[in-house]
């Protein structure tokens, strides 16, 4: 049997009319709400409900229900969809992102194609670049961790920006929201944080909580200072001696042609990154030929005295000497002209590697000290910058390229010549850093 067509339906519902009001109209119309979604940013994939509903004065047949485009999807209905008179059914929906069309097919006679417009525009995560301190730096002891960083938003929401600093341990150390111009800048006190090695990670969050991170590995340096010449452990050789009582090294005594070194050998620091202050006193003789402080690499030491003379129980390889030198590095307060090695007639201060006397990559004219006063120096070492100070002046200051980290035993050596004068070494402090 033939289903009736709606010219057909109408025709039987005017025979049966038996009244003489006007003929209402019998046609389904199809209405739908809304008529367009659109979601401008979506933080995560979302369910939205179309209602489709017959408006007309006849049932309503849907025969088709579609999505057509990308980042929509649709629950599809049982079809074909029969709705009543002034009848409803919910559609239910699922956004991405993307844009798509739903197309919903009926016997509507003036619509028979519906189509609603969709669209969304998922939420894009930010972005994060670091700008100070590089990873892997070295924070002074006492000092902030400053940590700088640019964000931006693909989105155009920086103001919604939030970015954190957080620990080792994933707890927060500070956050603040992001400066108009996508930079910020988060503080870690000294007192808020540890010492030693710190893999921070710097992240940015949008307002859908979307996260950018970057990890930044610090050093948080501390410092450990003693003063060895108090403690057991020196080595002596040549003529260096402990004088009892002062507690004083006589590094020579105002002889000719004597060399000794001392070296604390029980104790370890780091070649490129140590602190060292100590007192000095050269008298009693008729000047030569000087002392040197230095750290020797306890990795390829084969002797812990050097040669004599203009080598200053350190230096070697040189036309005035005989032997290698001490392998590590050395600050010598040379107070006698060797013509051979020596880059200035004056007393000097120089900077050596490797007991390498010629050509010294640093040095310095100084007074001479040779005065029966007692005089401070300290030798700080961050490689490969090296600044020396006397009596609390910088006499020499620079950066020396070559081989830095290693373990060092921490002396001095010294030697006389044709002339002679006594080196002593009094109050030794090392401060040994954590970090290199």
């Amino acid at each position: 049997m033939m289903r009736p067509t709606l010219s057909s339906l109408v025709v039987l519902a005017l025979a049966a009319c038996q009244c003489d009001e006007p003929l209402r109209d019998l046609a389904p119309r199809l209405a739908v709400t809304p008529e367009a979604i659109a979601h401008p940013l979506l933080c995560a994939p979302v369910e939205e409900t179309v209602r489709l509903r017959n408006d007309g004065n006849f049932p309503l047949r849907i025969t088709a229900v579609r999505v057509v485009g990308s980042g929509w999807g649709l629950t599809p209905p049982a079809l074909p969809l029969i709705l009543g008179v002034r009848e409803e059914r919910a559609l239910g929906l699922y956004a991405t992102d993307g844009a798509a069309m739903l197309q919903v097919e009926s016997d509507d006679p003036t619509r028979p194609l519906l189509e609603l417009p969709l669209s969304a525009r998922a939420n894009s995560n930010p972005t994060l670049s670091l700008i100070a301190p590089r990873t892997g730096a070295t924070v002074a002891e006492g000092l902030a961790v400053d940590v700088e960083s640019l964000s931006s938003d693909p989105d155009g929401a920086r103001d919604a920006l939030q970015v954190r600093l957080l620990d080792g341990a994933g707890n927060i150390v500070q956050s603040s929201a992001v400066g108009p111009d996508g930079l910020s800048s988060l503080a870690w006190a000294p007192e808020q944080r540890p010492t030693g090695n710190q893999p921070l990670t710097v992240e940015v969050r949008d307002r859908c909580g979307a996260v950018a991170s970057q990890r930044l590995d610090l050093c948080l340096d501390a410092t450990s200072p003693y003063q060895p010449l108090q403690l057991e452990g020196w080595h002596y050789e040549g003529a260096t001696r402990q004088e009892a009582g002062s507690g004083e090294l006589v590094l020579t005594p105002a002889e000719r042609y004597q060399a000794g070194s001392a070296f604390d050998t029980g104790r370890i620091v780091d070649g490129g990154r140590v602190d060292i202050s100590f007192g000095f006193r050269i008298a009693g003789g008729t000047g030569a030929d000087g002392f040197s402080l230095t750290a020797l690499d306890t990795e390829q030491a084969t002797t812990l005295l050097g040669p004599r003379g203009c080598g200053i129980g350190y230096g070697g390889d040189a036309p005035c000497t005989q032997g290698p030198g001490l392998p590590g590095w050395s600050v010598e307060f040379d107070t006698f002209y060797n013509p051979e090695v020596d880059p200035t007639t004056q007393p000097h201060v120089a900077f050596a590697l490797d007991g390498a006397l010629e050509s010294p990559p640093l040095w310095v004219e100084v007074p001479q000290l040779v005065d029966d006063a007692w005089h401070q120096m300290r030798v700080e070492v961050a490689a490969p910058h090296v600044r020396v100070t006397i009596d609390d002046a910088v006499v020499l200051e620079g950066e020396v390229e070559g081989r830095w980290n290693f373990p060092a035993w921490v002396g001095f050596t010294a030697a006389t010549g044709g002339k002679t004068d006594e080196h002593r070494i009094r109050g030794l402090t090392v401060t040994r850093h954590l970090c290199p």
